[in-house]
């Protein structure tokens, strides 16, 4: 992925993005939509969950933007169905949570793919995408 990225992946992802707990899930997702890594409460999702994720970033205006904040992000996760509202979108990011803000999904594009966290209380949405961007901005370096 980055070039200065050496050793075991397992090892580099939990020293810079797992070991805080901030994190409870993570999925990293390839631009044909085929997860390559994931661990915690995004461990094992069918594919139809990845879809979903598929293009994001690739054109983004107004008017194409309106159905995804509309819609948000459905995972269907253990036979419960959590739905994510859409509360910001940035030209590599998006953040979205459950309703009561309970748990969030942060969604950040990489140069050959997405990586999905997602965090619950008690950490805040603001201590959970400063630390998910930190660790993408040493994945985009």
């Amino acid at each position: 992925m980055a070039g200065n990225i050496t050793g075991d992946w397992d090892k580099f992802i939990h020293n810079n993005l797992l070991q805080h707990g901030i994190v409870s899930g993570v999925s990293l997702i390839t631009a044909q939509c085929q997860c390559v890594y994931s661990y915690g409460e995004l461990q094992d999702l069918d594919e139809n969950n990845w879809k979903q994720f598929r293009n994001l970033f690739d054109y983004s205006s107004p008017v194409k933007d309106q159905p995804l904040f509309e819609n948000g992000f459905t995972l269907h996760v253990n036979d419960e169905v959590k739905s994510f509202k859409i509360y910001k979108k940035t030209n590599c990011s998006i953040y979205a949570t459950l309703q009561g803000n309970e748990q969030g999904l942060i969604v950040c594009n990489l140069p050959y793919g997405v990586l999905i966290c997602c965090y619950a209380l008690p950490h805040t949405a603001s201590t959970a995408v400063k630390h998910v961007e930190q660790f993408c901005d040493m994945l985009r370096s």
